[in-house]
């Protein structure tokens, strides 16, 4: 496995999903390390929904998710979608793609010193291409901040489904967004964490993907387990205490008082006291 602030050697990943609500593990799948999480995503989600046949409102989900296939998805499949996004770096000094503005009534984008970049063409890959007017960019002063082309000329991409990825991250600024994707801490990492410290999952015994993913399911089987036990303990803690609280005669137990009892040695002590009086 090769990615990114990860270790380097043969590894497995183990896709989960989890619910929001008690922090069931609804679907493991576990695949070798140099496949994208992104890859085998809509997959799975396929494979819950058809599974459970649970409607689904909305997933919270990390920046490696965040990409034009999965945000359409979401889209047409009128679920909301909150995704991270992540922050590429760019060259030291010069703008970032986010430094322009898209103008969707002239599909044409504005760059920091109010200039056009106007559609040029759309590659293989469905990228429309937008650059600007060198006969323009060449006398701005902001032209070394822009670009180090040598025609002066600023190009940016924009793919077709774009407006897909824009609306999901609409979703993340706002205050459902915020507060959904705030509970992904609590539920899919608090799912990874127990199973590492306490399942046995940072490494694996296993070879070959099937006993890998047979392992796994037993991890998340015994985790969905107590997670159950504690709901049930926690229902009935609930019902009686209401039920006490609710009945409508309540009895009051009235614990008889304890005779205090004298040691021996205080018995006669009183009794000698009162044969001398």
């Amino acid at each position: 496995m090769y990615r990114d602030q990860k270790p380097e050697g043969f590894f497995w990943l183990a896709h989960r999903t989890v619910d929001a609500k008690h922090n069931f593990i609804v679907d493991v799948h576990v695949t070798p390390g140099n496949v994208s999480d992104s890859t085998v995503y809509l997959n799975r989600l396929d494979h819950v929904l058809e599974r459970f046949h649970f409607p689904l409102e909305a997933v919270a989900l990390d920046a490696g998710y965040f990409t034009t296939m999965i945000a359409k998805a979401l889209v047409e499949r009128g679920i909301f979608g909150v995704i991270a996004r992540r922050r590429f770096g760019g060259k030291k000094g010069m703008f970032r793609k986010t430094r322009y503005t898209y103008l969707p009534e002239e599909d044409a984008y504005l760059c920091p010193a109010r200039q056009r970049l106007t559609y040029q063409t759309t590659d293989r890959h469905g990228y429309h291409h937008y650059v600007s007017d060198p006969s323009i960019c060449q006398n701005c002063p902001l032209l070394e901040k822009c670009t180090s082309s040598r025609t002066h000329r600023r190009d940016i991409t924009r793919h077709v489904d774009e407006h897909y990825r824009e609306q999901v991250n609409e979703n993340r600024l706002s205050a459902s967004g915020r507060s959904l994707y705030r509970l992904r801490p609590q539920t899919v990492e608090r799912s990874f964490a127990d199973g590492k410290e306490l399942h046995g999952l940072r490494f694996t015994f296993y070879r070959g993907t099937a006993k890998v993913q047979r392992a796994n399911l037993v991890a998340a089987t015994a985790q969905n387990m107590k997670k159950l036990a504690n709901l049930l303990a926690r229902k009935d803690r609930l019902h009686n205490i209401s039920s006490i609280f609710c009945r409508a005669e309540r009895l009051k137990l009235v614990e008889p008082k304890k005779r205090r009892t004298k040691s021996h040695m205080a018995i006669w002590f009183v009794n000698s006291l009162r044969t001398n009086a």
